[in-house]
Formats: C-alpha cells, sequence, structure tokens
C-alpha cells in the first residue's frame, strides 16, 4: 500500500460515509463487488481512472476533491523548500476561517485552500474557499464555493473571491500584518449576503489551525464598544490588528 492509494481510499471511504452509504450500496453503484471497493478503500489496490469517475459521479463530488486528496498526502511526504514569496503565517496552503453571524447566532466556519501561483503576478496565487462547512476534514461539503486570487504584500494580504456557481456573488478579505509570529490574524470580509441580498462586511478570524466553538479568540469575532467607536468616528467600519 502506498501513500496515493491510501489517501485516495480514505478519501472515498469519508465520502462514501457522508453520503450514508454502505460499502454493499456503493459496490452495487459502480458495479464492482464488495471485496473489490472495500480494497480500495484499504489501499490495496490501485483504481482506474473510469472507476474513480464513476465513483465521484455517484458521490456527487467533483472528481477534483479525490485529486486534492492525493495531492495533500504526498505534499506531506515531500520536505518543505522554502518560499520567499508566502509569508510565514500561510506557508501551510490551508487556513481557517471564521465569523459570527448574529442572525442565527451561529459561528461560520469555512477552510482557504491556497494552491499555484499564477502566471500574471509572482506575489499571487490561485486560492479557494470553501464556506459553511461541518467537517473542516471534508470541506468538499460546504454551502458555497468561492474560487479567486490571494495576493501577499508586506503590510497587507488581499484575498480576491468569486461563487462557482454564481460569478456575480464576489468577496473579499483584506488582512493586515501585525509582524508578530501568531496562530490566528483577524481580516475584514466584505461581500453580499443573499438572505437576503445585502452587501455587508464584518470581522474574519484566519487560524492555522482548526479551533473549537468555545475557543476564547473566537470572542473577538462579535462587534464591541471599539468597533463601534471607530465606526463613530470615521463612519465606516474597519478592522485592526490590534485586538
Amino acid at each position: 500500500m502506498n501513500n496515493i492509494e491510501s489517501a485516495l481510499g480514505n478519501a472515498i471511504k469519508n465520502c462514501r460515509i457522508n453520503r450514508h452509504l454502505t460499502q454493499i450500496e456503493l459496490a452495487n453503484l459502480i458495479s464492482k463487488s464488495n471485496t473489490t471497493l472495500a480494497k480500495y478503500e484499504k489501499g490495496e489496490i490501485s483504481i482506474d481512472v473510469a472507476t474513480l469517475v464513476e465513483i465521484a459521479k455517484v458521490l456527487q463530488v467533483p472528481l477534483e476533491y479525490f485529486i486534492e486528496s492525493i495531492k495533500e498526502k504526498t505534499e506531506k511526504t515531500i520536505p518543505p523548500q522554502a518560499d520567499l514569496i508566502i509569508p510565514q503565517f500561510y506557508s501551510s496552503k490551508k487556513l481557517y476561517l471564521y465569523f459570527w453571524d448574529a442572525r442565527n447566532n451561529s459561528l461560520n466556519t469555512s477552510v482557504l485552500k491556497i494552491l499555484e501561483k499564477t502566471e500574471c503576478t509572482a506575489n499571487c496565487h490561485k486560492a479557494e474557499i470553501y464556506m459553511n462547512v461541518k467537517n473542516v476534514d471534508d470541506y468538499i461539503f460546504c454551502e458555497n464555493a468561492y474560487e479567486g486570487t490571494i495576493e501577499f504584500h508586506h503590510i497587507i494580504t488581499n484575498i480576491y473571491m468569486k461563487h462557482k456557481a454564481t460569478p456575480i456573488e464576489k468577496i473579499t478579505i483584506n488582512i493586515l500584518e501585525n509582524f508578530t509570529p501568531t496562530d490566528t490574524k483577524l481580516g475584514q470580509f466584505t461581500g453580499v449576503s443573499f438572505r437576503p441580498i445585502t452587501p455587508l462586511s464584518c470581522k474574519m478570524l484566519l487560524s492555522i489551525k482548526p479551533l473549537k466553538e468555545n475557543d476564547p479568540v473566537l470572542k473577538k469575532l462579535v462587534i464591541d464598544k471599539e468597533d463601534i467607536k471607530r465606526l463613530k468616528t470615521n463612519n465606516f467600519f474597519s478592522v485592526t490588528q490590534h485586538w
């Protein structure tokens, strides 16, 4: 069993469980025996492309979901190399995003994936955001998916995204650099809500590791007196790294 087959098998198993299917049910849907599917999920045998495409179709996920699982597993086995463009905070290329939605008193959890560099600008990478996920390990199962770019600058990082299904829906996230080693950063999220259609702006927390809902740092997502004071003084909403 190698890393690729193991990662692919785990991804198929997790996806099958998320779809509430048994091994026998999925095996029947892809016209394979239960024994063969079990070996796929354990990484004991290789999966041909046609079968993988059929599995993705039955489980209703893009083929990229399985490709990403392979990339994540294999990247972990390669010694890390210095990247002169991506700041240390973003070097894992996978971050966890949080904002507080007071409309339903809930914490919105999202996953940011930083991808390959763009051809136009050295400090710009392609990126994706999977918003409002139930499980950060299976972030492909999300309420909304966005694609776009992330630009790294000395004093600020800017993220520009558009909705994969409805490109008219765009979001921006701006994160000021505080020049101190930290596991979290506070940014300003700006976009359009469709519940109802309303332009909005709020605080968003970025973290290099998943956070529990009772983590004290998440309390900073709620608008406080200092935020209101700046709003009254400047007549616009703003977010700083002094928190």
